[in-house]
Parts: C-alpha cells; sequence; structure tokens
C-alpha cells in the first residue's frame, strides 16, 4: 500500500485525462459567480479549501454536474484527508460519489480513489485520540458511496488495531442496542448500515472486542 504522499499523486494522476469544465452551472446563493471563476482559472491542485467549500457543499445538489464533480473530486479528496482548514465532513463527500455514478469511472480512477482511502484510514488509525471516530467517519462515507467497507473492516480487526476496534465499538454500542449506528449522516439510508451492523454482530468481531475490553478494564463485555 502506497504512502498518504504517494496515493494522493497518485489519485491526482489517476483524473488527470479528466478535462477541466469550461462552465459551472450553480445556485449563485451556493457557489457565488466570483468564485466559478476561481475554480475554472485555478490548476486544480492549486485551489483553496475558501475556493473549493461552496461547491463542494452544494455540488449534485443545486451546483454543478457528474463532469465537472468527477474533475475536481481529486482535490476535494485531498483536503478531505489532510483537513487542514477544512470543514466538510469527510461523509458528506463520499456520499456524492453516489449520486456521481463513480462506478461508472474507469478502473484506474476507483483504484486510486480506493487507495488513496485505504492509505489516509490506515493512516488515522495511528492518531489513538481521534481514530475511532475518523473510522467512523471513512466507513460511514464509503458506505453512504455504495462502495466496499469489508477490507477497511479488516483492518480493524488486525490485531495492532484492537484498541481503536473497542473504542469503535463503545461509540455506536448504544445505538447498536436499537439495530442502527450513531453517526448522524446514516439517518434516512438504513439499508446502507447493513454491512457494518452484521460485521458488528459477527462473532469474530464480538470475540475481540471482548478480549479488549478484558484487557483494557479486566472484565468480559456485557
Amino acid at each position: 500500500m502506497p504512502t498518504i504522499t504517494a496515493a494522493i499523486d497518485e489519485l491526482y494522476a489517476a483524473f488527470s485525462s479528466v478535462p477541466k469544465p469550461r462552465k459551472i452551472n450553480a445556485c449563485p446563493c451556493c457557489v457565488p459567480g466570483a468564485t466559478v471563476c476561481i475554480l475554472l482559472s485555478t490548476s486544480l491542485r492549486n485551489l483553496t479549501p475558501a475556493a473549493l467549500s461552496g461547491y463542494a457543499a452544494s455540488a449534485l445538489l443545486t451546483s454543478g454536474s457528474k463532469e465537472d464533480f468527477q474533475y475536481f473530486f481529486p482535490r476535494l479528496l485531498d483536503m478531505a484527508i489532510v483537513k487542514e482548514d477544512w470543514w466538510m465532513d469527510r461523509e458528506m463527500i463520499l456520499s456524492r460519489l453516489a449520486l456521481a455514478s463513480w462506478e461508472t469511472w474507469s478502473p484506474g480512477q476507483k483504484l486510486a480513489v480506493t487507495n488513496a482511502i485505504n492509505a489516509a484510514f490506515e493512516l488515522d488509525l495511528r492518531e489513538a485520540a481521534s481514530a475511532a471516530h475518523d473510522a467512523d467517519a471513512w466507513l460511514c462515507g464509503l458506505s453512504l458511496a455504495k462502495a466496499d467497507v469489508l477490507p477497511f473492516l479488516e483492518i480493524l480487526l488486525r490485531p495492532e488495531n484492537e484498541r481503536t476496534l473497542l473504542a469503535y465499538y463503545e461509540l455506536n454500542a448504544f445505538h447498536l442496542q436499537k439495530g442502527k449506528l450513531q453517526n448522524a449522516f446514516w439517518d434516512g439510508n438504513r439499508d446502507a448500515q447493513t454491512v457494518i451492523l452484521r460485521w458488528f454482530g459477527s462473532k469474530e468481531v464480538l470475540h475481540a472486542v471482548d478480549n479488549q475490553h478484558q484487557r483494557c478494564y479486566g472484565m468480559p463485555l456485557k
């Protein structure tokens, strides 16, 4: 698996053949004309969070098309990974992939997207304080994008990630009793939760969570 820097570089390379849009049909309240001019006149990797935030928030809802979203997506994902000066939730960015029909993108583009998210996912798991919340955001966003989340769930089951696995379980424990997950972005998307709900209920996951719970708290998971 490439490093996060290499994965982001490969992401831009995979989309380099996507033409820059000549115009963007956008709600002027969401993306003012002056901002559209900046989006169309600035090279992709030089677009700032301030320039892209209005487009990102309204993309494929009140602004933009599938074609221009495909062009801007590498930069959107790059900023979602880095998170510096970027307020857009990862779930929001990834959920637009379903609206963009990303399953029709080239195999190389889909692989580059998956590899970049995978590299970011594994990097985020090393940040103990935020690992569970970061994992939750990526898994929710990927599910809303109708992507395969099983490889990412398998990463969580690795021995070195057991503390994060327990934290991710505890993050969702109350809602799991009600047959759902805690992230607010799941609202209205019950079907998208199915894979993760089944995973949480599997013997392998419950056994791993119970073992880590006993190591951390000296008692089995109730």
